[in-house]
């Protein structure tokens, strides 16, 4: 069902109505054959937020009328935020103007500086007329709003000895639309695994460069077979990631 994050300012394309400005894209007039009478979806991948910048969003949807009236019905979707509050609203209509398929896909904008990250609930009514009366059907889904992701790596030298200086590498690379780019201004510090326990090394951070990369000296903290990761603890508009572990004999 549906996945949605957008804003209410209403523009038209096609006959459809939505929450956004909209770009009908690729649509598919016909709807499948084995669908049943008043079956509906619509979908919209989780929100990323790239900083405060406003995007579009990719939707698809598909419902299946009355055959006898097949450009009368309408779907409605209200997104809430974790607190209950309406977020956004979004409505698709074939009933003025020319026709919206049944079947088809679009964008439309949303807003990251508007919403916080959480599971969000929308909720969808799809109306279609018969030939007695309109018919309501009612569905709900969740979807997750998040900052973009992050990628954490850690290099390091061989042959290493207990209480000598050594140097890592860490890279941390951000969530961008389609790629990985260098998370230049990320926190990040190495730890070594003590026990049970994750310990952080002392004086073992920094900060990532505009390549996405930091160079980390420390002095190593432990003797033979000794497991290490680096932890991007904090990243401008994006979630923090731990690397790999890697083992190094001191």
């Amino acid at each position: 069902m549906t996945k949605h994050i957008t804003r209410s300012v209403v523009g038209t394309v096609a006959g459809m109505l939505l929450a956004a400005p909209l770009a009908l894209m690729s649509p598919v007039s016909a709807a499948p054959a084995h669908r049943l009478v008043g079956e509906a979806s619509l979908s919209i991948p989780d929100v990323v937020i790239y900083s405060g910048a406003c995007a579009e969003h990719p939707l698809t949807y598909s419902v299946a009328p009355d055959p006898a009236f097949p450009n009368s019905w309408n779907l409605k979707t209200d997104v809430f935020r974790p607190d209950g509050s309406n977020s956004s609203y979004g409505f698709i209509g074939s009933t003025t103007g020319t026709p919206a398929p049944s079947t088809g896909s679009a964008t439309m904008q949303y807003c990251g500086n508007l919403d916080a990250p959480g599971t969000y609930t929308a909720s969808t009514r799809f109306q279609y007329e018969t030939r007695n009366s309109f018919q309501t059907v009612i569905f709900s889904t969740s979807l997750v709003v998040r900052y973009p992701a992050t990628q954490t790596s850690l290099a390091m030298k061989n042959k290493v000895k207990k209480g000598r200086r050594v140097t890592a590498k860490v890279t941390t690379l951000a969530e961008r639309p389609g790629s990985y780019v260098p998370a230049k201004g990320s926190k990040v510090r190495v730890q070594f695994l003590k026990g049970p326990a994750w310990k952080n090394i002392k004086r073992a951070t920094g900060r990532i460069g505009k390549k996405g990369k930091a160079s980390i000296t420390f002095r190593f903290p432990a003797k033979g077979d000794t497991q290490l990761r680096a932890v991007t603890t904090k990243s401008p508009n994006a979630t923090p990631s731990t690397s790999a572990v890697i083992v190094r004999k001191g």
